[in-house]
């Protein structure tokens, strides 16, 4: 006898161009509540999953009308029946809103009273084979990069990088002036080849081309205490020693396999750090083949907090 409740619509607005369901959210849906679920619209969900994804027009409607340059948060879905919960989701370096969501997923790590679940989209990559349908394929990211599985991350590897012929690598979309600057102090020591959209050279696979490189550079968009993205994940997963620049407040990344450029007070200090380091062949192994996570990552606090929203 199938003891599974009924099917759930799930309605998700305001996601970046491209967005798949499928990947992750829908099976992390499906397995939290026990449910077969699909995608719907707004007005027939049971669940509205709101983003911070502006699209061309509204940026350019928000400058014309409102001259603001700053993105703005969209709102709860006033088209959701009546009884749907509703949830604000964001992959962005954006801060929860205050409105009555009846959950929020943010790189925010404070909980605000129970009614925010602090979930780094890193945890978006990675493979989870306790965890249904998420242990299943594709093995590779969009991006090319293969998926860590979750339960070895925090584990030592064997694995060497100082055979690998060339110094340093990046893979940008986002020129992010930082990120920029970074690129030119390291140049001062060795080549960086750059890689991406905003420098008219996309890849189709990222691991493909970082295979041949010792560090690549995995600066996030901005620094704020819980924020990390799958950045320094696609570095190590392909092979590579991490450049970060971030501010891990919840203790997640193993600092030790990595070189963070927020540790330095200059990018200048930073990148004098990283050639002598690349100097050392027997160091640049050791550090490439340390765990990239403290501890074993798990989904059981998101699998909660989706379960309270249709309790038993």
């Amino acid at each position: 006898m199938d003891n599974r409740g009924a099917p759930l619509g799930i309605a998700f607005r305001h996601f970046y161009p491209n967005f798949n369901p499928n990947a992750f959210w829908l099976p992390v849906f499906s397995y939290s509540l026990d449910r077969d679920v699909y995608v719907t619209t707004e007005k027939r969900a049971d669940i509205v999953v709101t983003s911070v994804f502006e699209s061309f027009r509204d940026i350019w409607k928000r400058r014309l009308f409102t001259r603001s340059r700053l993105p703005k948060t969209p709102s709860r879905s006033v088209k959701a029946r009546e009884g749907a919960r509703q949830i604000w989701l964001t992959g962005e370096n954006l801060r929860p809103p205050v409105e009555d969501y009846d959950l929020t997923i943010s790189f925010d790590i404070d909980s605000y009273g129970g009614s925010n679940l602090y979930f780094p989209v890193a945890f978006e990559f990675l493979y989870w084979p306790d965890y249904g349908a998420l242990g299943q394929e594709p093995l590779r990211t969009t991006y090319g990069v293969p998926r860590l599985d979750a339960r070895t991350s925090s584990r030592p590897r064997n694995h060497q990088v100082s055979d690998r012929p060339n110094f340093a690598c990046a893979f940008i979309g986002n020129p992010e002036p930082t990120r920029l600057r970074a690129i030119s102090e390291l140049r001062r020591r060795g080549e960086v080849e750059v890689f991406g959209s905003a420098f008219g050279r996309p890849v189709p696979s990222k691991a493909d081309v970082a295979k041949d490189f010792r560090f690549m550079l995995a600066f996030e968009n901005d620094v704020f205490p819980g924020y990390v993205s799958e950045k320094v994940l696609d570095a190590y997963a392909c092979g590579c020693i991490p450049l970060w620049w971030g501010d891990d407040a919840a203790g997640l990344i193993n600092s030790s396999a990595m070189v963070n450029a927020h540790d330095f007070r200059t990018l200048d200090g930073f990148a004098d750090y990283v050639a002598e380091l690349d100097s050392h062949p027997e160091t640049i192994d050791q550090m490439a083949s340390l765990p990239l996570f403290k501890r074993t990552p798990t989904l059981d606090g998101l699998v909660q907090a989706l379960r309270n929203l249709f309790p038993s």
